[in-house]
């Protein structure tokens, strides 16, 4: 991705996850998706990070930051009781065998 007049030929090397996506944008129209807007919580907390100052002037993000990374569930609520009614729980070597039995 390209901004006018920002930064060219950069790869960024800090993760960048998919989150980051769409709190990019929004920090491109100048909404706030921080969590910490007029009302405290009114966005709540986010994994997200914005690009923008890779972006900008090719500033790189946190190398050590940690990016999430779900494999067909959304959230811890989205598993039944003893697994999930789509995975094999008699297989554990199934993909998403580990985050089922969480």
């Amino acid at each position: 991705a390209r901004l006018p007049n920002g930064a060219r030929n950069i790869v960024a090397r800090a993760p960048v996850s998919l989150f980051d996506i769409p709190h990019t944008m929004c920090h491109l129209q100048g909404i706030n998706v921080d969590g910490d807007g007029p009302q405290l919580g009114a966005v709540g907390g986010t994994f997200a990070s914005s690009l923008l100052p890779t972006l900008r002037d090719g500033t790189d993000g946190d190398l050590r930051r940690v990016v999430r990374a779900e494999g067909g569930f959304s959230s811890w609520r989205d598993l039944h009781p003893g697994g999930s009614d789509h995975v094999d729980m008699g297989n554990p070597r199934g993909m998403y065998y580990p985050r089922a039995v969480e």
